[in-house]
């Protein structure tokens, strides 16, 4: 059995790919969100200049 370099012994490797499919996830929707403010600046500027 080799143990993982990154000092996560103890650790479930399938708890360990949760954490990271979670993570991943959440960075996505985080970036989502960002482009979508992005895309609304025009609207926004348009709408606060009438």
């Amino acid at each position: 059995i080799d143990k993982e370099e990154d000092g996560e012994e103890g650790i479930d490797p399938r708890e360990k790919l949760i954490k990271q499919v979670l993570g991943d996830a959440y960075v996505q929707e985080s970036m989502a969100i960002i482009q979508d403010m992005i895309d609304l600046q025009p609207e926004l500027a348009r709408k606060t200049a009438n």
